[in-house]
């Protein structure tokens, strides 16, 4: 984080000095130089950090006293050294003549800082630039997300809008041929069964039994209760007339304490066996 702050900034904005130790101490130009210019010259550097135009100092109209370039840097310079004019200006002679600064027209230069200057600002640009890009990216994430997000609305909308007219079409479908099931009342199904010579009871177990597995005829949607309804009358009149049930039960073990029949505990029974709630009685 500190690194990436350090390059983004203008090297003039940071409180320190990027002093390269190594090159420092190593420098040949500086080592000709006197523990005097020495001094004044890392002075001289700390003014240049903090220079507008970073690695100079700039002679202005009002800093040109002299006709000497040097005499006049040092004039500029004096007011923020701890050194007289004389010590100033010796080191600047000694400074410029062994090209550890240079003088160019009003400028006193450091080239090491001016490169360290460019190299900074292009570093500052490409993370701006790759800001810019990131930024970009997560605008056209955001986009993305949002694009799809109404897309999905749009798409489920559409769905929807498919299915109700599916179903629309379905229930028109089945209105022009009167296949639409509309399951009985009880009180439906007890009159169709008194009026088909069959029982209340009767009528009772086969609403019962139809309203406990959702009115389906095996695996399939009941079509028409009173097909059903008659099928079941049929079977009822055929096993008491056979006197055994359809899974070869005999009357007799359908027979209660008093000996009479007992039709409705059968129909019960093998209710239960088809949804399961109760083992399959072994035929006898």
């Amino acid at each position: 984080m500190g690194g990436f702050f350090y390059w983004i900034m203008a090297l003039r904005d940071q409180p320190y000095l990027p002093l390269y130790i190594q090159d420092f101490m190593t420098d040949e130009k500086l080592i000709e130089c006197s523990a005097m210019a020495t001094g004044v010259y890392i002075r001289l550097m700390c003014l240049m950090h903090k220079s507008e135009q970073y690695g100079k100092i700039l002679l202005k109209q009002k800093d040109k006293q002299t006709d000497k370039p040097i005499k006049n840097f040092a004039l500029k310079v004096a007011k923020n050294m701890p050194y007289d004019l004389t010590t100033i200006e010796t080191a600047l002679e000694e400074l410029t003549q062994e090209n550890v600064l240079s003088v160019q027209g009003d400028e006193l230069l450091q080239k090491r800082m001016i490169k360290d200057c460019v190299l900074s600002i292009k570093r500052a640009e490409s993370g701006k630039k790759g800001g810019q890009k990131s930024a970009l990216k997560n605008d056209f994430a955001n986009n993305f997300a949002q694009a799809n997000s109404q897309g999905n609305d749009i798409a489920n909308s559409e769905y929807e809008n498919e299915i109700e007219y599916e179903y629309v079409n379905e229930i028109d479908n089945k209105s022009k041929s009167g296949k639409i099931f509309k399951k009985p009342t009880e009180d439906e199904t007890i009159q169709f069964f008194t009026d088909s010579n069959s029982t209340k009871n009767e009528a009772i177990k086969f609403y019962s039994y139809y309203e406990s597995n959702g009115w389906k005829v095996g695996k399939n949607k009941m079509k028409d209760w009173k097909a059903s309804a008659r099928g079941w009358i049929m079977r009822t009149l055929t096993d008491q007339k056979n006197g055994k049930f359809q899974n070869g039960t005999s009357q007799h073990h359908l027979r209660n304490d008093s000996g009479v029949l007992d039709i409705s505990a059968e129909h019960n029974r093998k209710g239960m066996e088809r949804l399961g709630m109760i083992p399959k009685t072994a035929e006898a």
